[in-house]
């Protein structure tokens, strides 16, 4: 970043902004919606628990579609034009991801994180130069002007090359990666990380009792391990609910009291009425997958076969 010679007010609100992440995002920083328009990165409630709880070193076991990696991605794209010579990498489940995670930070339409980030920023009549221009922008590596390199790769690690840091890792839906794979490149980044000052993040959903991702978690839980758990059911989502009278379940189910299996799962979560009525109808569409893909604990996500619901 680049800017003028600043005045003692302009360089402390400079470091009250920059030192406030979560406002960064929010201000900042565009995101399309589910419903596909470019609205402001306001956290939702699952982001903004979780972002506070970071340690560095963490694992996160989750229902679907809480827009973690969207905030994970945030994090590590703000830290890569804020750290010169930064090298990020996520690694995905195979090549089919590449794309889809890539065009989280950037892409040719124009819609990524980075797309959307102001050139310049104001703070207290300071005009900063805050987004780095581009040196090199493909589908697997963004670069920066300052340096620091953003890479997304399979979890098969191919353009992990020997001998350089990675100082920032997200490994997404790692439960589903073939396990000798996880281990291997897990050994990988852990070993190309320095010492101090990295943040490497593990995510997914379960994925049946077995592979380094249930390991880890087991162990984390344990407190065995230098990674923090953490684990967030399906009720953290706002839009996971079923208004009465929708069409999703028959009148005949929307009126049904709740079974003592529903009672204490009401009680536990503190679901309303309307979430009572969405977890009927995933309990109807998925069956026995519905505890892997919108789990209510951790020890329940755990508990599915592992077979894909794809």
């Amino acid at each position: 970043m680049m800017t003028e010679v600043l005045s003692k007010p302009q360089v402390d609100a400079a470091a009250e902004f920059f030192g406030n992440r979560i406002l960064m995002f929010e201000r900042l920083m565009r995101v399309i919606n589910k419903s596909g328009a470019v609205v402001p990165f306001v956290l939702q409630p699952a982001q903004r628990d979780l972002y506070p709880k970071l340690t560095g070193w963490d694992i996160i076991l989750k229902a679907r579609q809480l827009g973690f990696s969207t905030l994970i991605e945030a994090d590590f794209l703000l830290d890569a034009i804020m750290i010169p010579n930064l090298r990020v990498g996520v690694f995905v489940q195979n090549q089919e991801a590449i794309p889809k995670f890539m065009g989280i930070f950037h892409n040719d339409v124009g819609n990524g994180l980075y797309d959307f980030l102001p050139e310049y920023i104001d703070i207290a009549g300071a005009k900063i130069r805050f987004r780095p221009d581009l040196t090199l922008a493909n589908v697997t590596t963004l670069g920066f002007d300052n340096g620091s390199i953003i890479n997304v790769m399979t979890s098969g690690g191919e353009r992990l090359g020997r001998g350089q840091a990675i100082h920032r890792a997200l490994f997404t839906e790692m439960a589903f990666w073939d396990s000798n794979t996880a281990e291997t490149i897990m050994a990988a980044v852990i070993g190309a990380m320095p010492p101090r000052d990295t943040k490497l993040v593990l995510e997914s959903t379960a994925f049946g009792q077995q592979g380094p991702y249930y390991k880890t978690w087991n162990q984390a839980r344990a407190g065995n391990s230098p990674f923090t758990p953490h684990f967030y059911s399906w009720d953290w989502a706002p839009e996971y609910r079923v208004t009465p009278g929708s069409g999703v379940l028959s009148p005949v189910m929307e009126a049904m009291p709740p079974t003592i299996d529903e009672q204490e799962v009401i009680e536990r979560l503190h679901l309303d009425h309307e979430q009572l009525l969405y977890r009927r109808s995933i309990e109807l569409k998925l069956k026995e997958k519905r505890p892997q893909e919108f789990p209510e604990s951790a020890d329940e996500a755990f508990l599915a076969t592992g077979l894909s619901i794809f």
